[in-house]
């Protein structure tokens, strides 16, 4: 039962040099696993790391790399687009007025990809205008799909109603 040694290194994006490096070993022939740890602002890219391997007795080096992923729901950054809603003189269909931001998984062939592209959807809006206010348009069409990973905005803007409906009542 002949032990061997590998190492394992954790890469942080923008780093040429490992974080954190683990020298380790196991019985050879034995399939090993990288340790996934946690860093602040960041997610494993689970696409470019090498996380397991079958030990064979040569120098065994497994690297985990970890991209930035500042809004922490475990995709890494540089693969979405961030995508702002705004809605002026009313409010969403929900009842709320604050501005929507999603972020949009970019795929090619099923995997995250810097080049791919992304379902997008806007929040349900229409019938919340503001007083003397009605339904309006968005300033832009908002695509199905989006690509690229520079932010965009959309704003729903409710017209303007010239039209105001006015009850008289007669007093006698």
């Amino acid at each position: 039962d002949q032990k061997v040694s590998y190492t394992v290194e954790y890469y942080l994006e923008g780093s040429s040099a490992p974080t954190d490096t683990e020298i380790l070993s196991a019985k050879k022939g034995t399939t090993v696993s990288a340790r996934v740890k946690t860093y602040v602002g960041y997610c494993l890219n689970t696409q470019n790391s090498v996380k397991s391997i079958t030990l064979d007795g040569s120098n065994i080096v497994l690297k985990l790399y970890y991209d930035v992923d500042a809004n922490g729901d475990s995709v890494p950054d540089k693969y979405q687009k961030k995508v702002t809603f705004t809605v002026l003189n009313g409010k969403w269909n929900d009842g709320t007025k604050a501005d929507k931001i999603v972020y949009v998984t970019l795929t090619l062939s099923g995997k995250c990809s810097t080049s791919g592209s992304g379902a997008l959807s806007s929040p349900a809006v229409d019938s919340k205008p503001d007083r003397d206010f009605k339904a309006g348009s968005w300033s832009t069409t908002v695509p199905a799909s989006v690509s690229g990973n520079a932010e965009a905005a959309y704003t729903y803007s409710y017209a303007f109603n010239p039209f105001k409906t006015v009850t008289v009542a007669f007093l006698t």
